[in-house]
């Protein structure tokens, strides 16, 4: 078994640790940093995009996983998206926070955290993120209600930032991940670039904030049921283990102990998404990480995630992505 790296999380970002530092910068202003280890591959990218607004992309290809101890000041509302990968997050005790998180395709989040310390764990492998970083003055303006718990902690950000605390997991809809896509392959530079990044991130955050107003009129944070985290976490892994040939539902739920009922409704108030569009969604998100690899064909691919016909694979994979699988091999 592979050891974990261990480092400081300000020692391994460097200057790029500090998102606040870069709300000073001019608008336009943007910087790219790649990874300095032999063992990590990949890049971190930061730009503002307007006043109060910061959009960073991150880049993670770990050959060993990685273990960031951190302490982070930031006073910024932070709405986080991972569309490739999966890392868990301990919170300190002292902050009030679910105690554990997990960051991946599935589950995105809007925080206002001016203080939190902890352990990120990044396993192995690819994670990409795109983070969006939005002061308090500017959020006010994507509000539709004044009686929500996101209107609350605004005002709080606002008159008093170092004790205000929000923190609510976001459903990413099939709208959001279009434009997480667009955003990580912007084919144009300069200004140009700036105005594709700039119009899709503010759609970004007035989706997510709609999404949050609606469903969090009377909750200040959220939190999983422990058992409910325990059955759908024991099914994903069943599931993902035989991702060609996964099992019923009713087999699952009868490994899991669990009816299908129940296992469907622990399943999407965990992973914010029903136990076969989890599935979908993986399986598409590992063809399109054996597809860069380029030592495949779409049809073995297709085959090896679970698919019979190649045709079906090709369609579903364009709906997802925006682009044929083929594409991923020119």
């Amino acid at each position: 078994m592979i050891s974990a790296l261990k480092l400081d999380a300000r020692d391994y970002y460097g200057d790029f640790y500090d998102p606040e530092n870069f709300m000073e910068m001019k608008d336009g202003f943007e910087e790219y940093w790649h990874w300095p280890l032999d063992s990590c591959h990949g890049f971190f990218y930061i730009t503002k995009l307007r006043p109060g607004l910061l959009l960073s992309l991150t880049d993670h290809r770990a050959a060993a996983p990685v273990e960031l101890n951190f302490n982070d000041t930031c006073r910024s509302f932070l709405l986080n998206f991972t569309f490739s990968g999966r890392i868990s997050v301990n919170f300190a005790k002292k902050y009030r926070l679910t105690s554990k998180v997990f960051l991946d395709f599935t589950r995105s989040y809007l925080v206002y955290l001016p203080h939190s310390s902890g352990v990120a764990w990044y396993p192995a492998g690819s994670y990409f993120n795109i983070t969006l970083a939005v002061s308090p003055w500017l959020m006010r303006s994507f509000l539709q209600r004044k009686d929500s718990s996101l209107a609350r902690a605004v005002d709080k950000a606002e008159t008093n930032p170092d004790s205000a605390l929000w923190q609510y997991q976001i459903t990413p809809t099939p709208l959001m991940k279009m434009r997480l896509h667009e955003i990580f392959s912007c084919p144009y530079r300069g200004s140009a670039r700036h105005c594709f990044l700039e119009s899709k991130s503010l759609e970004l955050i007035l989706l997510s904030t709609g999404q949050a107003e609606n469903i969090s009129r009377h909750c200040s944070c959220f939190a999983w049921n422990q058992p409910d985290y325990i059955f759908a976490e024991k099914a994903r892994d069943i599931m993902l283990t035989n991702i060609s040939n996964p099992p019923s539902l009713c087999e699952l739920a009868r490994s899991v102990g669990v009816n299908k009922g129940k296992l469907n409704k622990c399943f999407r108030n965990v992973y914010g998404a029903s136990i076969f569009e989890y599935l979908r969604i993986h399986r598409l998100e590992k063809a399109k990480t054996l597809l860069l690899s380029g030592n495949k064909s779409v049809k073995e691919v297709s085959i090896e995630i679970g698919y019979t016909e190649p045709g079906n694979f090709s369609k579903e994979f364009k709906k997802y992505f925006g682009i044929s699988p083929a594409a991923y091999l020119d």
